[in-house]
């Protein structure tokens, strides 16, 4: 007993065994065998044998792999050396759940850089998670859970395969991309010492990176477009004047990243300790940094040096540039070189004792 077991397929869990007691009410040991014609009926044992007054255990499952939605119904029959039979009946009802393979079709990416594969759109009783990175056959990766990071080593367009395992039936596959984009570097740079009489010494340290290593460095210490160095960090003396910087970095594969420091670096005159411009008592390294601090009729003043940069005047106000000036801005004995333009726009702008180049 007893005789009739029922049992319902959960789609993702099989139904659990369920335990029959085969009693033996006679004066002998009970020897019996049981047999189903059902593929689908599970058996514990085939045979055994049960004490004077006592019982054995028969256990009879059902397995639902392969099987269609629907309802099923077999039998157990358990005969004794006697010839004494029991029939059990086994009714079972079969839930479908088929796998659907969702692999997320397209990805995209940097090398070097984590990507998230994602296969939470895959729906039915789902075991494992299986990733072939590159479809060639090979898995790199088996997971119960459904996302899956990978590092693609290279730039390039390639093909995935997820594989879908679940507790019946066959796998089920599906197919997605990965666009992978070239890692292109990162220029930094700072310098020290930024400002300071000419001759000055600045001492330039790369903070650059990149994936694709080795990196190459080209030097512009004054973004005339010319290299003037290669060295990793190198160092430069600067003659009076202001002066861009400008860091090209270029990885292994070709990629590369310009950094440009604008008016970077200010060298005064030969001697001078202060900055090359001055309006009032405060100091600036470029002309366009004091125009845009100025009031009406102000006078900006500048050393007798070269200077690098524009200027453009745009604000309703009169201003007067005033250039040839010693290191303290007291005496103007000489021209201001200016490597750049000027614009007027707006306002009256005077200008003195200046070259344009």
């Amino acid at each position: 007993s007893p005789l009739l077991l029922s049992y319902t397929d959960g789609q993702c869990t099989v139904p659990a065994p369920q335990a029959v007691d085969i009693a033996n009410n006679g004066a002998a040991v009970l020897d019996w065998t049981a047999e189903t014609g059902e593929s689908w009926i599970t058996l514990s044992a085939v045979s055994g044998s049960a004490p004077v007054s006592g019982a054995s255990s028969l256990n009879i499952g059902v397995d639902v792999d392969g099987l269609a939605a629907g309802p099923y119904s077999g039998s157990v029959r358990v005969s004794a050396a006697s010839g004494d039979t029991e029939t059990i009946q086994v009714e079972l009802t079969a839930a479908s759940a088929p796998l659907i393979a969702d692999a997320g079709t397209s990805y995209t990416g940097v090398e070097g850089q984590p990507v998230i594969l994602d296969a939470s759109a895959s729906s039915g009783c789902i075991i494992s998670y299986d990733w072939d990175i590159g479809s060639d056959g090979s898995y790199e990766y088996s997971s119960a859970v459904p996302a899956q990071g990978h590092t693609f080593a290279l730039n390039g367009l390639y093909d995935i395969t997820l594989r879908l395992t679940g507790n019946t039936g066959p796998s089920e596959f599906a197919a997605a991309t990965a666009n992978i984009s070239d890692a292109i570097p990162d220029a930094n740079f700072t310098g020290d010492q930024l400002t300071g009489p000419a001759p000055l010494i600045v001492q330039f340290s790369n903070g650059s990176s990149g994936y694709d290593q080795p990196l190459t460095y080209e030097w512009d210490f004054n973004c005339d477009a010319a290299t003037d160095s290669t060295d990793v960090s190198p160092s430069h003396t600067y003659e009076a004047g202001t002066y861009s910087v400008c860091l090209t970095v270029r990885d292994a594969d070709g990629s590369e990243a310009v950094l440009t420091r604008s008016d970077y670096i200010t060298a005064g005159a030969s001697g001078c300790q202060e900055l090359p411009v001055k309006m009032g008592e405060v100091y600036y390294a470029t002309l366009q940094d004091a125009y845009n601090n100025a009031a009406e009729g102000a006078v900006i003043m500048s050393q007798a040096a070269s200077l690098n940069g524009d200027l453009v005047a745009d604000r309703n106000i009169s201003v007067s540039l005033a250039g040839g000036y010693d290191c303290g801005h007291t005496v103007s004995s000489g021209n201001t070189i200016l490597n750049g333009t000027i614009t007027v726009s707006n306002g009256t702008l005077s200008i003195g004792g200046f070259i344009l180049q």
